[in-house]
């Protein structure tokens, strides 16, 4: 009976141990599975991130387009060039503040952006004729749309990532 007992403590053993393996390779497999989710929810927040500074490229070179290129006197009339200013000094600080989410290329272009409109975004606010409205509103427009292309060169390689490649 010791000898029956024993070789069923025995196979039990065996299967518990079977069963034990099953269950660490299904959990493996969870584990990786949720892996793979965090990776691809990761990648999306950072391809939203870029979409939304996007928009915010055509938004503000909307605004800034009212003392850009194509103004004129009267069109300049009444428009508060310190506000303008100010929406793009808001705009260079969302990107600044976003630049550490991609890669190296979009943080030195977002500062170098900002080093060069900087004396712009000064100057449109403390402007008071035409041509210092527009001179300025024209630098700081040319500036954003030259930076422009490079965000959506940043949204092209983000979306043809492959699903959990690293950001």
């Amino acid at each position: 009976m010791e000898t029956f007992i024993s070789i069923a403590g025995s196979i039990a053993s065996i299967f518990g141990a079977i069963w034990s393996v099953r269950e660490a390779k299904k959990a493996k497999r969870s584990a990786d599975a949720a892996e793979q989710i965090r990776k691809e929810l990761v990648g999306r927040r950072s391809l939203a991130e870029v979409a939304q500074i996007q928009s915010e490229i055509r938004r503000i070179l909307g605004v800034v387009a009212r003392v850009g290129p194509t103004s004129t006197p009267q069109l300049i009339k009444g428009v508060n060039c310190a506000d303008v200013a100010r929406e793009v000094e808001s705009f260079v600080a969302v990107l600044l503040e976003r630049r550490n989410h991609f890669t190296d290329i979009y943080s030195d272009r977002a500062t170098e952006l900002r080093n060069e409109i900087k004396l712009a975004i000064e100057g449109l606010a403390e402007a008071k004729s035409f041509e210092d409205k527009k001179r300025h509103g024209k630098t700081i427009y040319y500036a954003i749309e030259n930076f422009a292309p490079v965000v959506k060169q940043l949204a092209d390689s983000q979306q043809d990532r492959p699903i959990g490649a690293k950001s």
